[in-house]
C-alpha cells in the first residue's frame, strides 16, 4: 500500500505512513504502479507536518533552545528542548492547540534561559569590576 500525501510504501496493516505519519485509513489509497501505467504519474501531495490546518507553520523553536541550552542556562534550557521536541509529532497527529502550546512553551522558556545567562553574565562582570577595585585600592593606586 502506498501514501497519497507521500508515495511511501507500507505495510498492508499500518494505520500510519512511516514516511510522512499521515493516517492511512482516513486517506484513499493510491497505487502508484496503475498510475505510472496510465501515464498520468504520481503527483506527491503538499504535506507539510509543520503546517496546521489554517495553513500557519508550527515552529518547533528547537535551533532556540539548544542554543540557549548550550550557551546559557542549562537547566532551564533542557525543558525548552523537551518541549519543542514534542511540537512536530503533536502537529503529524493533527493535535495543532497542543502544538501552539507546547512551540510558545518552549520559546519561553528559551528566552527565560537567556535571559538568566545574561543576568548571571552581568552578575559576574560586577564582581569581577567589584574585585579588580579591591585589589587596585589594596595597593595603593586608588589614592
Amino acid at each position: 500500500m502506498y501514501c497519497k500525501n507521500c508515495g511511501q510504501q507500507n505495510n498492508e496493516e499500518a494505520r500510519f505512513c512511516k514516511g510522512c505519519g499521515s493516517n492511512l485509513g482516513d486517506n484513499e489509497v493510491v497505487n502508484i504502479q496503475n498510475n505510472n501505467q496510465q501515464g498520468s504519474g504520481f503527483q506527491q501531495g503538499n504535506v507539510n507536518p509543520r503546517w496546521n490546518n489554517n495553513g500557519i507553520e508550527v515552529k518547533n523553536n528547537l535551533v532556540l533552545a539548544i542554543l540557549s541550552t548550550v550557551f546559557c542556562c542549562n537547566l532551564v534550557g533542557i525543558v525548552a528542548i523537551v518541549y519543542s521536541a514534542q511540537v512536530d509529532s503533536l502537529v503529524r497527529n493533527g493535535n495543532y492547540e497542543k502544538a501552539e502550546r507546547y512551540s510558545k512553551n518552549a520559546k519561553i522558556w528559551s528566552f527565560v534561559s537567556i535571559g538568566l545567562g545574561v543576568l548571571f553574565a552581568i552578575i559576574v562582570f560586577i564582581y569581577t569590576i567589584a574585585l579588580i577595585m579591591i585589589d587596585l585600592n589594596d595597593y595603593g593606586y586608588m589614592r
